[in-house]
């Protein structure tokens, strides 16, 4: 277990509320991706809903919390592509001891399934973290079924193109490991 009780308890609580369902998700509203190691930091991406992005802000300007504030950093990645002709894509990250759990927005995912109820028993299982059950990928076949959008044409006044969260997702999608059991 984490020694440090209050960072671990921020991330039980971010996990548990991502999980739970509201007016605008009634079915789903989060999703792990799965996990890879990089070096020796344990990570697990986490598929959430550009609304949710203020929960994970709200916990990351804690006033009065310094422990939790400094357990997030940004992850700013090219995504395996050419950093003079795209800007980096920032991913919040919360890091808890060997741990690092990636926030990716993506809702075209959550969308889709959303569409789609009769594909949530091929694509969708259950996995815990930290004791808590929480929805996750079972079969990457579901990014076959989402035509994900990873650019922006339109260029900055920088000339440089945007990527989308969506291209992290796809640019991790051959290294993930699955972490659903059913």
């Amino acid at each position: 277990m984490p020694k440090n009780p209050k960072v671990l308890s921020e991330i039980k609580r971010i996990l548990k509320t991502l999980n739970r369902s509201n007016f605008l998700y009634p079915q789903i509203r989060s999703l792990v991706f799965g996990g890879y190691e990089e070096e020796d930091l344990q990570c697990i991406i986490v598929i959430i809903n550009m609304n949710d992005l203020k929960i994970i802000d709200g916990s990351a300007f804690k006033k009065y919390q310094p422990a939790i504030r400094s357990a997030w950093k940004n992850l700013e990645t090219e995504c395996g592509r050419s950093e003079e002709e795209f800007h980096l894509v920032r991913i919040p990250c919360f890091f808890i001891e060997n741990l690092c759990f990636e926030f990716v927005a993506v809702p075209e995912v959550i969308q889709f399934l959303y569409e789609n109820p009769d594909l949530h028993d091929v694509y969708l299982g259950t996995t815990q973290i930290f004791g808590i059950d929480v929805k996750a990928i079972k079969n990457l076949g579901l990014f076959d079924q989402i035509n994900l959008k990873e650019e922006i044409i339109h260029p900055f006044l920088s000339g440089k193109g945007r990527l989308t969260n969506a291209a992290y997702l796809m640019y991790q999608k051959d290294e993930i490991g699955l972490m659903a059991s059913n």
